[in-house]
């Protein structure tokens, strides 16, 4: 069944206008993930219930949030449905690696707007900037002495009086 849909899976299903998820999908993925949910498909007919979907991500190394089990689970009910197909299982799993995407470049755009930030401070382009420039800055931004301090211990651990703004934005990031 399974190997017979993998070529034209997504030809087969209908999508939402100006939906195209299952597309980001490669045929490794795909085989992938149809070798996972075949694993628990106990009637080979295309459909697990939805206590599968747990055991079946966790076997494909991922680790999902119980609230997204929760709420997908819940949603599936509300429709009538306590199943998944493999269709709706290659969808989520398309739409999955969309949002694991957008996430990665929304932390990438955060750490370079916060190595920008620092970056202005350094004037020598060394990778440090003092603590002292960077505690009269939030100062002007209304922040408290002791926020301050904490802040900056957090950012300078070893006590050097400097911060290496790179690692910190990757580390704060991560």
């Amino acid at each position: 069944f399974f190997s017979n849909v993998i070529g034209c899976c997504s030809a087969i299903f209908v999508q939402p206008p100006g939906s195209h998820a299952m597309e980001s999908l490669s045929q490794t993925e795909i085989k992938e993930y149809s070798e996972a949910f075949s694993m628990y498909d106990d009637e080979g007919d295309g459909v697990i219930g939805l206590d599968k979907m747990g055991p079946i991500l966790k076997s494909l190394g991922l680790e999902p949030f119980p609230t997204w089990l929760e709420t997908l689970q819940q949603q599936r009910r509300d429709e009538g449905e306590d199943t998944v197909t493999y269709v709706e299982f290659l969808s989520l799993m398309a739409d999955n690696k969309t949002t694991a995407q957008k996430a990665a470049q929304n932390e990438n755009k955060r750490v370079t707007a916060i190595v920008e930030a620092f970056a202005s401070f350094d004037t020598n382009d060394t990778g440090l900037v003092k603590n002292d420039d960077v505690r009269s800055a939030l100062l002007t931004l209304g922040m408290t002495d002791g926020e301050i301090t904490k802040m900056i211990t957090h950012m300078d651990p070893d006590g050097t009086g400097q911060i290496k703004y790179m690692e910190y934005a990757e580390h704060i990031i991560l």
